[in-house]
């Protein structure tokens, strides 16, 4: 798998393309078509210029939730669509932005697995994902490229990745390593997150708890592809019906960015 994926910006985090990917019937994904990152609440001028001019943005689509981007707003750019679409809600998965009174108990908690589970199943996500998806999936890419992004890039931007790289045909073995590229940048996240929490007083399984939330596990991708098995007979038939993706929408896509 080629590793000069990653897109050279200031200011953004967990930020690479899917261009370069080998794709299905010996072909490749076309570069400057598919852009993936962690938000847009820090990058410079010179950011937003590489992106429209060098990486050829032409629509954003902000995966987090109406809290998430009144917390850190993107920075909008200048001739850039710019699409709210939400996976889920902070209730649906239990988080609130509220300070909590302590450190609440692991056992409390939801799983990153148990997350990315319910995010799979879920009616309401599923039909959040439709969206997302038909955005991306019939985007005029001679406009230029998409980019999505959700907080850290990698959950629900992740998952995004994964089910066009399903779409397009890569093999599931690289769809595994662009997934868990995130970590050359996060693992030095997730291990300050530890040590600040360790620093609260909180213990050793809550410290453990907050660096994996900064993390791209192999089990959390298994965690999608086992409810898709389990309730779908499969990520093909999740996708066409779970998601109820058009065929004609796909067939569009593939002839948009395989090359």
């Amino acid at each position: 798998m080629e590793e000069n994926r990653k897109l050279a910006l200031e200011k953004l985090r967990n930020c690479r393309e899917l261009g370069g990917l080998p794709a299905a019937g010996g072909k490749r994904i076309r570069r400057n078509c598919l852009l993936r990152s962690s938000d847009l609440s820090a990058v410079t001028a010179n950011d937003r210029a590489l992106l429209t001019k060098k990486y050829r943005l032409s629509l954003v689509v902000d995966l987090r939730t109406d809290v998430e981007r009144f917390e850190k707003p993107d920075v909008l750019i200048r001739g850039v669509d710019y699409l709210k679409t939400p996976v889920f809600t902070e209730e649906q998965v239990g988080i609130t932005r509220e300070k909590p009174q302590g450190i609440p108990d692991v056992k409390d908690l939801p799983g990153m697995d148990q997350l990315y589970r319910l995010m799979t199943l879920d009616e309401n996500c599923r039909k959040n994902f439709r969206r997302i998806l038909r955005s991306i999936l019939l985007h005029d890419y001679s406009r230029g490229s998409v980019l999505w992004h959700c907080t850290e890039g990698k959950d629900r931007g992740g998952m995004i990745a994964m089910f066009l790289e399903e779409l397009l045909g890569v093999d599931r073995e690289i769809i595994r390593e662009d997934y868990l590229m995130t970590n050359l940048e996060n693992e030095g996240r997730g291990e300050k997150g530890y040590q600040n929490a360790l620093k609260r007083g909180a213990p050793e399984a809550f410290a453990e708890y907050v660096r994996k939330t900064y993390m791209a596990l192999p089990e959390y991708l298994d965690a999608v592809y086992d409810a898709a098995e389990e309730q779908f007979g499969g990520m093909e038939n999740y996708l066409m019906k779970g998601l109820e993706l058009e065929p004609e929408w796909i067939e569009t896509f593939r002839e948009q960015v395989l090359e």
